[in-house]
């Protein structure tokens, strides 16, 4: 169970750097939007600036993070403390998209269209 529970802490931790990566195109967000937060992670995470990830700036993010899930501090991450994680991450997914989809009913309004159209 302890193996099950580090690897799955170890896979989340890897899966992070899909996060960073920035699209070089000049085309709008993957979402769809604006594209306005196109390569913030990458600029976060390269703490000196010099347009690139090193190794010590790529495991500070890891360490950040595996910090910011381990909640008692005590070196370890839990399944309680994944799980505590991962739904917080949710929550804050699902407020983005509902930010979002405020947003989009609010230009149709501005526009004069039907939200119901869809």
């Amino acid at each position: 169970m302890k193996k099950i529970i580090m690897l799955t802490a170890v896979a989340m931790v890897l899966a992070a750097p899909a996060a960073f990566a920035e699209d070089s195109s000049d085309k709008a967000g993957h979402h769809g939007g604006s594209g306005h937060h196109k390569g913030k992670m990458f600029k976060k995470a390269d703490k000196d600036g010099d347009g690139a990830i090193s190794r010590d700036e790529f495991n500070a993010m890891h360490e950040d993070r595996f910090n910011r899930m381990d909640a008692n501090g005590d070196g370890k991450i839990t399944e309680d403390e994944a799980k505590a994680s991962r739904d917080k991450i949710q929550e804050k997914m699902k407020e983005h998209r509902e930010k979002r989809q405020d947003r989009i009913e609010d230009r149709r309004e501005n526009r004069g269209e039907d939200s119901s159209s869809e």
